[in-house]
């Protein structure tokens, strides 16, 4: 802090009133004070003025910057200073998150001197598995922040090790009290968390349906609830959060959209629920506003979705010079398409959010991407075609259209490759005639799952795949099966489609390139159509948006280019494909 003198100085300089030697006829006073979000427990204001000096000139953690002519001051001293100002005058962070950040400040004890797990048990054996230290991390965190907690790293780097190593934290110091562990998350996943849950933690996992049938107490071992996004909605008015010690969210971005019947029933839930873990690997899919609900989950009363939106997210340009701002909010989801105030939407929710991305925390096998441009008449420029933030009927029956057209080229793509590599491959598409036209050139070797492929079976049609070494093409519903799955036997990811979010797509190539891959992961994405050009082009825009507001890396950076020409004989001649066996070239 310079020396009181030098304050006193620069105070009297400035012209303003109570201090002795002010220069000129009097102050004149700012129109506008600019306040900007430091860190979690720390604010800075310009310029300084009387009212600003006079309040934060005795507060002891208080400083005062002679060449910016700013202060830096604690947010507890916010409520205080902001009483002394003159109304509307400020422009910085919602008054609600500055609140709630103090609040945390004015925090006393807690959970934060639980000893936390650094491995876990199987149960039944002397077997354990040790955490990496990134994930001790974030079991200790959770408990520092009294286990709410968004867990948002990178896909494969073992987010459900985590979740289950929090929970065991949890009960170590403070017991269930008879209460159970309730798991939410989507279908596919479903019986993976019983097989985790069974091997680390009970043998009483059981769905919403048998728990309410039985409504049992635990007297001996805990008992985990496990059940799917749907049921769990239809169940909702029949659960009581009191009887669960924590909840843990998988695939939290499942809850993005609070007007939707999940954000609507299970949301509430979880904010009335005192310990909760949420686990996404891409939390926002293409836009910050698809974090709003997860925050409220994690960090109840740091923002209302009004504040949020106007200080985080961006409508569009085209929709900002139409729309009058009384209509904005009720069309948020459609227009709030971009970002606002990044860094500071990063500072505010570091304390609960923990994102980590493969190269920062291990050493994995290398990947490697590639664009293939198809060098065919429908891949060439059209005009009146794009592709828009928020598809319309018409932008989706062009991305259906385009999906048909593309076929033949697109299997000869397929075969070719297939025939020069004996490695696994997985296929990612989104249109089922698509996925089951690709199918059916692979029938004698290949397995699909889409969303009509039912729940129970998925588990047994993966597992032929990772095991069955005659079945070697995984055909794949991007949207159904782009979370969740661990799928290390392959390591060639092609994306026959593309799709409006960048999210869906990270999620799909990381079910290949993730703890347990021992070999070079090779992704190729397919611009077989001019709708795919303008699907690339968004997709690269909506990363950015992501990168800023921290919950992407610039995955689609440094990528390969190359072509394709329905005809040729070979791949490598374009370099499309490293062979993995020497007989291949």
């Amino acid at each position: 802090m310079p020396k009181e003198e030098e304050v006193l100085t620069r105070l009297k300089e400035q012209g303003l009133p109570g201090f002795s030697g002010a220069k000129g006829g009097g102050p004149v006073q700012p129109t506008r004070y600019t306040v900007s979000l430091l860190s979690g427990s720390q604010l800075k204001i310009f310029p300084s003025t009387k009212q600003v000096a006079e309040h934060l000139y005795h507060e002891e953690r208080a400083t005062f910057s002679v060449a910016s002519n700013t202060w830096t001051f604690p947010v507890t001293a916010w409520e205080g200073l902001q009483r002394s100002l003159p109304a509307l005058s400020v422009s910085g962070p919602p008054n609600s998150l500055i609140a709630y950040l103090a609040a945390k400040q004015r925090e006393k004890g807690g959970a934060g001197g639980d000893e936390i797990a650094t491995c876990l048990f199987i149960r039944g054996s002397t077997e354990k598995i040790d955490l990496f230290p990134f994930q001790q991390d974030s079991v200790r965190q959770a408990a520092q922040q009294n286990y709410r907690i968004l867990i948002a790293d990178d896909m494969g780097l073992g987010k459900t090790i985590q979740a289950i190593a929090i929970a065991t934290t949890y009960m170590k110091n403070h017991g269930t009290q008879g209460r159970a562990l309730l798991v939410i998350a989507p279908a596919t996943l479903r019986a993976d968390w019983g097989v985790e849950a069974v091997k680390y933690l009970t043998d009483r996992a059981c769905s919403v349906e048998e728990y309410l049938a039985t409504k049992e107490n635990t007297g001996g071992e805990v008992v985990v609830v496990i059940d799917t996004y749907q049921m769990v909605t239809k169940k909702i008015e029949r659960l009581d959060e009191k009887c669960f010690f924590m909840a843990i969210v998988d695939e939290s971005h499942s809850l993005k959209n609070s007007e939707s019947q999940r954000g609507t029933h299970i949301v509430p839930f979880l904010v009335q629920m005192k310990h909760v873990v949420l686990l996404s690997g891409t939390p926002a899919l293409s836009r910050p506003l698809e974090l709003f609900t997860q925050i409220s989950i994690a960090a109840p009363g740091m923002f209302n979705e009004r504040e949020y939106s106007e200080r985080y997210c961006r409508i569009s340009e085209a929709h900002e010079k139409r729309l009058k701002p009384t209509f904005r909010m009720g069309l948020r989801h459609t227009l709030y398409t971009g970002e606002r105030n990044p860094e500071e939407l990063r500072i505010a929710i570091s304390s609960f959010f923990i994102r980590r991305t493969k190269s920062e925390v291990l050493r994995l096998a290398p990947k490697r991407r590639v664009k293939v441009l198809f060098n065919t008449e429908l891949a060439r420029p059209r005009k009146n075609l794009a592709i828009t933030d928020h598809p319309t009927q018409d932008k989706l029956a062009e991305f259906r259209a385009a999906a048909i057209e593309k076929q033949p080229d697109t299997l000869e793509y397929l075969k070719n490759f297939r025939q020069q590599t004996q490695d696994k491959i997985i296929v990612f598409a989104h249109h089922v005639d698509f996925l089951s036209a690709i199918f059916a050139g692979f029938s004698d070797r290949a397995i699909k799952i889409d969303g009509s492929t039912p729940t129970a079976k998925r588990s047994q049609i993966l597992n032929q795949f990772k095991t069955d070494p005659k079945i070697d093409v995984a055909v794949l519903s991007l949207t159904t099966c782009s979370a969740g799955l661990n799928l290390t036997c392959a390591n060639i990811v092609i994306f026959a489609e593309l799709f409006w979010t960048p999210g869906d797509i990270f999620q799909a190539e990381n079910r290949v390139h993730r703890i347990g891959q021992q070999k070079k992961v090779e992704v190729y994405y397919l611009i077989g159509s001019w709708s795919d050009h303008g699907m690339w082009l968004k997709m690269l825009s909506k990363e950015k948006t992501l990168k800023n507001i921290g919950v992407s890396d610039i995955a689609l950076k440094n990528i390969e280019t190359a072509e394709f020409t329905p005809g040729q004989k070979s791949l490598l001649m374009y370099n499309t494909h490293q062979a993995s066996t020497k007989n291949a070239f």
